[in-house]
């Protein structure tokens, strides 16, 4: 018997899967031939994987504070349990030195973690409070730690403050406290605090809020929670050093315009800083500046080797060297990609896939700020519906498809792993979490990358995994064997805290400078034919995952997953789904994905008997 599916057509926005018509109820000859179906074995490959339930590859290094949630949440609750001991100090010494620092800390913990809190309380109440009920202190550090501006303030209060507590104070209870600590927890890094700042940039880059939304803590919602003025100086001297230079004008250039307006706001902080040395760095900024823009009036794509230095804006439109307030206020950065556009539609000699390879970052930056990038046309064909041809297991409870992309595929498919399931893949993964890395001459190590800041860890999903079930699940989905070592990848968990992106890439791994670099066994089990990404987490602002060739972006749903092929039909790889992960702006987000390799899957899905043909289709 076949049963045709119900299509559902969406004009403009695809809606979500789950708001598509419930189908009409089926007999009950349906459920005897699920049942007699699901008896179906296939053939499972040996794996040479390790039997582990849970490791890391690269469990050596130290906690990455700005990508790990895990590791942050887990800094959170250590400086909760510092401060009660912190506090007391100001109350027992006299006033010197010492006092005025951890005065200042307190003040700093106080406006980034209990200004916002409704209703008010104050830092002595807070304190006293710490060890009962009425503080939870998990949700606590739960709030910080989805906050990109609390995040940074709580590394930087290790940083600054915290790690020198023994130079500073001679406290017989706090060294008490402090020593117990150090032992249980790895203090952030110098290197960590950057890494922070370098995440707020980001995010400014990509969401480009403004420097008062950064005053006030608005991450395009109210939070109440910002950065100081001092913060803002320390984050453009960062800049600097990392040659963003509008970012570290514009920072310079609105610290020194609010302090100058007292009527705007009363800035503390803005008595201790040197406007001096600011205005200076300021011109020395602006110099470069101008010497960059006079440089990129002679930019081509030949001499700078097909790309631009980076996406991001890093000179504004026309010479800054007589600027002056209105005038800078108003001028916006340079468009780079409009400026591409012209140059490369009069180059006739660029492939199409050097072009997408060029302009796909602008296109990235402008489907994580949520513009139109899509034409209608193609929105409008697009569709929701109810699929149980892939498995007999779904003919009773269909898959709930949404389709994001034709040609190629790209298909969401929502309610396919359940809170329980997801929260035992965090359980395991939780302590294992390190900085991602992308593949060097060291294939089980890699490198770090500003490209790719997350954190990740890997499940072993096969033979006798506890989570085979979801290893088998994904194989039912998308009629692929998903089972052997040669099949498919070890499951990978990723985490991505706030200001935690991965620009576009292709997940296959068969390139040019790849293949001299690949072990044998990797050709053994083939390229990675298809991606399955699950979300297990929802996300409240940004972190969607974009494809900019395709001009689609794919808002995290937890619960659901996305699978698309990375390569053609004839085997050849597919740059139309280059993809990236959007930063997140608020909040934490989890994925897991599953490589499904080629060379297992040949009587599955065979090649076309010609090159060209259309491509695979889930």
């Amino acid at each position: 018997m076949v049963v045709e599916e119900k299509l559902y057509h969406i004009k403009a926005c695809p809606s979500r899967c789950q708001t598509c018509e419930i189908l009409p109820s089926y007999q009950k000859a349906f459920c005897f031939f699920k049942i007699c179906s699901i008896a179906i074995f296939t053939l499972i490959f040996f794996s040479s994987a390790s039997e582990t339930s849970a490791f890391q590859p690269y469990s050596h290094t130290d906690p990455d504070y700005a990508a790990s949630i895990h590791h942050l949440k887990l800094l959170v609750l250590a400086e909760l349990n510092l401060l009660p001991s912190i506090y007391s100090v100001v109350n027992e010494e006299v006033l010197c030195e010492s006092n005025v620092s951890i005065k200042s800390y307190l003040e700093d913990f106080t406006l980034s973690n209990l200004k916002p809190i409704k209703p008010k309380i104050s830092l002595e109440q807070f304190a006293s409070l710490l060890n009962t009920s009425y503080i939870h202190q998990d949700n606590f550090a739960d709030d910080v730690v989805k906050h990109p501006f609390k995040s940074y303030r709580t590394i930087r209060r290790f940083v600054r403050f915290i790690e020198r507590l023994p130079e500073i104070t001679k406290n017989e209870d706090l060294m008490k406290a402090w020593n117990y600590t150090k032992k249980l927890y790895k203090f952030p890094k110098e290197s960590d605090l950057n890494a922070s700042m370098e995440s707020i940039i980001r995010l400014r880059q990509i969401y480009r809020f403004s420097i008062h939304d950064i005053l006030e803590g608005n991450l395009d919602t109210e939070t109440g929670s910002g950065l100081s003025i001092v913060q803002m100086v320390e984050i453009a001297d960062h800049s600097l050093s990392l040659q963003l230079l509008s970012h570290a004008i514009d920072l310079y250039y609105g610290v020194i315009t609010i302090c100058s307006e007292s009527s705007l706001r009363d800035f503390s902080d803005c008595s201790i800083l040197d406007f001096t040395g600011i205005a200076l760095k300021l011109d020395d900024a602006i110099k470069e500046h101008d010497d960059l823009l006079t440089g990129w009036n002679q930019w081509n794509v030949e001499e700078h080797n097909l790309t631009p230095p980076d996406s991001s804006p890093h000179i504004f439109d026309d010479i800054l060297e007589r600027v002056t307030s209105a005038k800078f206020l108003n001028r916006k950065p340079l468009q780079i990609d409009h400026r591409l556009d012209e140059l490369l539609s009069n180059n006739k000699e660029l492939s199409k896939h050097n072009k997408d390879m060029i302009i796909s970052p602008f296109l990235y930056e402008k489907l994580c700020r949520g513009e139109q990038v899509h034409d209608n046309g193609v929105t409008s064909s697009l569709k929701c519906y109810y699929s149980y041809n892939t498995h007999p297991t779904y003919t009773i409870g269909p898959l709930k498809f949404e389709v994001h992309s034709e040609n190629p595929q790209i298909i969401q498919v929502y309610d396919i792993i359940s809170d329980a399931e997801i929260n035992l893949l965090q359980r395991e993964v939780k302590d294992e979490l390190r900085q991602s890395r992308t593949t060097s001459n060291e294939v089980d190590v890699g490198t770090t990358s500003r490209y790719r800041t997350s954190a990740n860890a890997w499940i072993e999903d096969t033979a006798d995994s506890k989570f085979t079930f979801l290893n088998e699940r994904i194989s039912r989905i998308t009629g692929f064997n998903t089972t052997g070592y040669y099949s498919s990848e070890i499951l990978q968990i990723a985490a991505y805290s706030p200001g935690n992106h991965y620009t576009p890439h292709s997940d296959a791994i068969f390139e040019d400078d790849m293949l001299k670099i690949l072990p044998e066994t990797e050709f053994q089990r083939g390229d990675r034919m298809m991606t399955f990404m699950l979300y297990l987490s929802h996300v409240e602002k940004g972190g969607g995952t974009g494809f900019p060739t395709l001009r689609t972006v794919i808002q995290p749903v937890k619960g659901s997953g996305v699978m698309w092929f990375n390569l053609n039909s004839d085997g050849t790889i597919n740059y139309n789904v280059l993809h990236g992960g959007c930063p997140v702006l608020y909040g934490t987000k989890w994925i897991a994905n599953k490589w499904i390799r080629s060379n297992d899957q040949m009587f599955i899905k065979r090649c076309p008997k010609k090159r060209g043909q259309d491509n695979w289709k889930i």
